[in-house]
């Protein structure tokens, strides 16, 4: 069963439509001391057998250090360690050192935020990369891990000057470089007063060019472009169509581990054609295996 942990706590960035807590740190800080992080690696095999992990940091790859750190963490244990988690693609583009200590480090597969291709679009969220350079090294970073390594790419529909056409190019795209697994979620606004954690969407909206036509709904927003309801039905849309061509990524391939799946069996598989049954049965066989553990 893969188990959750951290290495490090917030983030360095602040893209605009983000909500996280800790966001905007500097550099260097609240890191994990990586003594005790190898520790509990080696606890948690010794005591479970544990190998697979989901590494929860905001932006693991955060700096060229922490990604060292990890490589010869890993690469000093009794055993082969595998993970999951959150990367920058930008910053591997711009410390192509970090290449090589990522797949020391045991990583299988990640989530890259792209959000958009589109120049605008990217810039106006704070990823301006995206936008440039993006596509390019993407198709770069495929060959160099050779599938060993696999992705997840999140987009943003919704985003200030990009089209729905825009986003259909962007879909087209993915499925002909084959780029493992992606999906695209509306643009979430939220005005509900009692949020703690707000995004700059949340806080200025107006700014990025968006109204709330009917004040009775919080989350349906408009720009010049779209409305909520559109990107939701174009990301519905998309979503489903790309699990005809889109292999597993990130979270959920460490989550079929707990099943019993070995990462070779899964990982290139087509979402299609995946034993979704197989899939239910074992995990409903696992709930109620642990809910009898804990009641007697």
């Amino acid at each position: 069963e893969a188990l959750p942990t951290e290495s490090g706590r917030g983030c360095q960035f602040k893209c605009s439509f983000c909500s996280y807590p800790l966001v905007g740190k500097k550099k260097a800080t609240y890191i994990r001391d990586y003594h005790l992080i190898r520790e509990e690696f080696i606890r948690n095999y010794n005591e479970y057998g544990t190998t697979w992990y989901y590494l929860l940091d905001d932006t693991l790859n955060e700096s060229e250090e922490k990604v060292k750190a990890l490589a010869d963490i890993v690469q000093s244990l009794p055993f082969e360690l595998s993970w999951t988690g959150y990367n920058r693609v930008d910053l591997i583009w711009s410390k192509p050192e970090t290449i090589n200590w990522l797949r020391d480090s045991g990583l299988k597969s990640c989530t890259f935020g792209i959000e958009s291709f589109h120049a605008g679009a990217s810039k106006a969220v704070g990823k301006a990369w995206s936008g440039k350079h993006g596509k390019e090294f993407l198709i770069e970073l495929k060959e160099l891990w050779k599938g060993d390594i696999t992705w997840h790419l999140a987009f943003i529909a919704g985003l200030p000057d990009e089209t729905p056409e825009d986003i259909e190019e962007t879909y087209k795209w993915c499925t002909k470089n084959k780029m493992y697994n992606w999906a695209i979620r509306p643009l979430a606004i939220n005005r509900l007063p009692n949020k703690i954690w707000k995004s700059e969407f949340d806080k200025e909206y107006d700014k990025y060019g968006y109204s709330f036509p009917d004040s009775e709904k919080m989350f349906n927003w408009k720009n010049n472009i779209w409305t909520f309801e559109d990107a939701v039905k174009l990301s519905t849309r998309i979503n489903r169509d790309s699990a005809e061509v889109c292999t597993l990524g990130n979270w959920a391939l460490a989550d079929l581990r707990g099943l019993g799946y070995e990462h070779s069996d899964i990982n290139k598989v087509i979402m299609k054609d995946l034993p979704w049954i197989d899939f239910r049965i074992k995990t409903k066989e696992v709930v109620d295996h642990y809910i009898r553990k804990n009641l007697s």
